[in-house]
């Protein structure tokens, strides 16, 4: 990921969709900074709760339910 923060804007442009998704998906929209996942399982429900949170601005950039099969 280290790889990905290192380039400049007009790098972004080369980047494969594969890149270009891990960048949008592992990074803060405001700042850029790495999220933090957390993970709450409910075994009750079978479900996953992701939560990508940046600690640089305390933003909460996503909350997702995941079905456990």
């Amino acid at each position: 990921m280290d790889a990905l923060k290192q380039q400049t804007p007009e790098d972004t442009t080369r980047l494969t969709r594969q890149e270009r998704y891990l960048r949008e998906h592992a990074s803060c929209p405001m700042c850029e900074t790495d999220l933090k996942m957390n993970h709450d399982i409910d075994k009750n429900q079978n479900k996953v709760k992701e939560i990508a949170h940046c600690p640089e601005c305390d933003l909460c950039a996503r909350t997702t339910d995941h079905l456990l099969h």
